[in-house]
Formats: C-alpha cells, structure tokens, sequence
C-alpha cells in the first residue's frame, strides 16, 4: 500500500504543479477601432501584450489533468474491495469523464482558437465558423467542470467515510468539488487543483 501511496503523490501532486502554476488571466485582443472580443491566447508577432504562452499553458494543463485522472484511478483501485470502494471509483470514473471534455477543450484553444485569434488581430473580423465552435467548446469546459469538480467532490466525500486523510482534506475537497463548478468560469481551473495536490501529498506522507 505504501508503494501506491507514493505513485498516487507522484502523479497527483505533479499534476496539480503543472495545472496551477502555469495558470494565467484572460487577456482581450483589441484592434485598432478599439473593438475587443474574447480571444485570449495567441503566438506570433501581434501578441498586443497577451499573457503567457498558450502552448505551455494549455500545454500543462492537458499534461495535468491526464496525470490527475490516472492518480484518481490509482486510489479507486488500491480501495476496491473495501468498504465504501464504490465511492471512489465513480469519483475516478467522473473525473476521467471530466479530463475528456478538458482535453477537447484545450485542443480547441490550441488550434481554433489560436487561429482565429490570429487572423482577428490582422484582419479585424472575426471568422465567421469561431462562434459555433466556441460555443461548443464553451459546452465542453462547462461539461469538464460539471464532472472534474464531481469527481473531487466524490473523493472528498470518501476521505471524510473512510478515514483515508484528514476530515479537513475531505472537507476541503467537498467544499470546493461543490463550490468551485459554478464558479470556475470567474476564477479560473487552478481551484481544482488545490486539494488535488493536498490530497496527494498528505498520502505521500502517511
């Protein structure tokens, strides 16, 4: 068990680094009417001082959220066979539901995104196929936060039955799994990764 313990801070504890640290603010392009949309990210010359890099950022964040799924299902399995073992797999199940819709999501602000911003910034018009498709990745991001807050939430519920960490740690995972998807889209996906990380390394150290 302890073996696994230290594999579950590896991947968990990783991931959550990798999620918040690289975590950066929204930042409008203008054109020179001064009209603004909503793109955020871009790479080329007419960066009009956007924030942070969307490879490394978007980048670290699939990484992350990959690692943070396969650590989930590393406790669901260490617990199978135990009392209340259901709870976690349907926490890693949801979770890894959630780790899907991000993926779609970050490719989108990877590829469409990245270009449509692009072509705002030399042109001034927004191409006419972004909107649906933002729509839709809006659907994902709202879909990822739905489940990834669920799952954490579920773990949070598992850790305050099982006594597997501290009732702080699975308040604070309960808390925030309940509070944090209806508020992401105001503070941003680093708040996902907070008890992740406590949660991982309070089971390094067991």
């Amino acid at each position: 068990m302890l073996s696994v313990k230290s594999i579950v801070c590896g991947f968990i504890a990783a991931a959550s680094l990798l999620g918040g640290v690289t975590q950066a603010a929204p930042v409008a392009w203008s054109n020179s009417s001064g009209s603004t949309t909503n793109f955020s990210y871009t790479n080329g010359a007419n960066d009009q001082g956007l924030a942070g890099d969307p490879v490394v950022i978007n980048g670290a964040f699939l990484i992350g959220t990959v690692i943070a799924a396969l650590g989930f299902a590393v406790v669901a399995f260490a617990l199978r066979g135990q009392p209340g073992g259901t709870l976690p797999m349907i926490g890693a199940i949801a979770f890894s539901v959630g780790t899907l819709f991000w993926i779609l999501t970050l490719v989108f602000r990877l590829s469409v995104h990245a270009w449509a911003a692009a072509e705002f910034a030399a042109t001034g018009v927004v191409p006419s196929v972004f909107p649906p498709l933002q729509a839709q990745a809006s659907l994902f991001f709202s879909l990822f936060a739905l489940f990834s807050f669920g799952g954490v939430a579920t773990f949070g519920w598992t850790v305050l039955a099982g006594g597997i960490a501290p009732r702080w740690l699975g308040w604070t995972m309960l808390v925030v799994g309940i509070v944090g998807a209806p508020i992401v889209v105001m503070i941003g996906p680093w708040v996902l990764y907070v008890p992740i990380v406590l949660f991982g390394m309070k089971l390094a150290f067991t």
